[in-house]
């Protein structure tokens, strides 16, 4: 089998590279992004064992720079045509050496091949590194169109990363993030995306709705999602970004579709009732949602305003309470009073006239006083 080594432009690589882990940030790159490609398979059918060998330069300022804690030599790989675009993938049976030590790649079997929600490594090889020539060397085997490189990289902490999502109010709008939510109480969508909420296929007067991460299992503080995800699902973002620190997955933990952190915005509508329940203990963790969009907590105690109804944006619905309770005394006169009136008007006001049928006498306030007589028998007259 025959090896073909070209250059792949760089800005392809750092493209991808910087949306495969955000943590880390494209400074230099000793050796530029190299396409490896095979004519074939063998004769019997198999993949025959490829090998590459490189030297990359690295001057005394790069050295200088490698030696800040914040920065590192990385060497990566990525599969060309892969359905998960943006992570590290190795190819089969590799086996990697810098200036003669072997250096560890993936974390699971040679043979086995990167599932969907697999990530591999890009190896540190920092201090098996000197300044001047260095000499890389790689094996595997494998059919398949990679792209393999070293590069300097600057690492960005948990806060760095934080800050680029967007604003709340520049990530999406917040009439579209309710439009989403009712969309999905009212069942719109179920039948025609896979990943919408499937228990809230049912029309009802209200939906519980519960705000825990699915991550941590705390109630949400910050209210983020993937901005293509077609769920009112969300998770606590910071949590989801520190977990992604270690695992670069990136997956959104509801409909467990692949992004990048690009996609990552703040839920306008979700983060405005995480805020305001923020001074809450950690057991309120539901509400109550109409199909338009109002809101109350599920929640007792010193928090009763939460208690009550809110529109969409947060503000109090008015004229509305906890619950509308009837006056049972108040309630009880009317139905005293209708039936006595009642009794009397049968009693006074009732005659049979000379066809045999019941007929209500003058006066008509009488008529009009008496609700429950109305409905007596809807044959009724009244006399001149």
């Amino acid at each position: 089998m025959v090896l073909c080594l070209t250059f792949l432009h760089p800005s392809i690589a750092k493209y991808r590279l910087n949306r495969a882990d955000p943590f880390w940030v494209t400074v230099a790159l000793p050796l530029l992004p190299l396409k490896l490609v095979s004519s074939g398979t063998a004769p019997d059918g198999s993949n025959s064992v490829l090998s590459m060998d490189r030297m990359y330069p690295l001057s005394r300022s790069d050295r200088e720079l490698l030696q800040r804690p914040d920065y590192d030599l990385q060497v990566w790989c990525i599969l060309l045509n892969d359905k998960v675009p943006f992570r590290m993938q190795w190819p089969q049976y590799p086996e990697l050496q810098v200036n003669g030590v072997p250096i560890r790649t993936i974390n699971r079997a040679a043979s086995q091949l990167l599932g969907i929600s697999g990530r591999d490594d890009g190896p540190v090889v920092t201090t098996c590194s000197r300044e001047g020539s260095n000499k890389i060397c790689l094996t595997w085997c494998d059919s398949r169109i990679f792209c393999f490189g070293v590069r300097i990289v600057k690492r960005r902490n948990l806060q760095q990363v934080l800050n680029l999502v967007p604003d709340e109010a520049v990530g999406e709008r917040f009439e579209d993030a309710l439009a989403r939510v009712r969309r999905c109480i009212s069942g719109g969508a179920a039948a025609e995306n896979a990943d919408s909420d499937s228990d809230l296929e049912v029309v009802a007067d209200t939906v519980s709705v519960n705000l825990r991460c699915p991550m941590s299992g705390s109630r949400i503080k910050i209210a983020g999602r993937f901005k293509p995800c077609i769920h009112m699902g969300c998770f606590d973002l910071e949590t989801f970004v520190e977990l992604n620190q270690r695992s670069r997955k990136w997956q959104c933990p509801i409909c467990l579709k692949n992004y990048s952190l690009e996609n990552i915005i703040i839920d306008p509508f979700f983060n405005r009732i995480t805020s305001l329940m923020k001074n809450c203990g950690e057991d309120v963790n539901e509400i109550d949602v109409k199909p338009d969009g109002s809101w109350r907590a599920k929640i007792s105690g010193d928090f009763k305003d939460l208690l009550q109804w809110h529109m969409p944006d947060g503000t109090l619905c008015v004229g509305t309470d906890v619950e509308s309770k009837p006056n049972l005394e108040f309630s009880s006169q009317i139905k005293q009073e209708v039936i006595s009136e009642g009794y009397t008007s049968l009693k006074l006001g009732i005659r049979k006239n000379n066809n045999g049928d019941w007929v209500l006498n003058k006066p008509v306030d009488t008529v009009h006083q008496s609700l429950g007589l109305l409905a007596l028998d809807k044959s009724v007259e009244v006399l001149p």
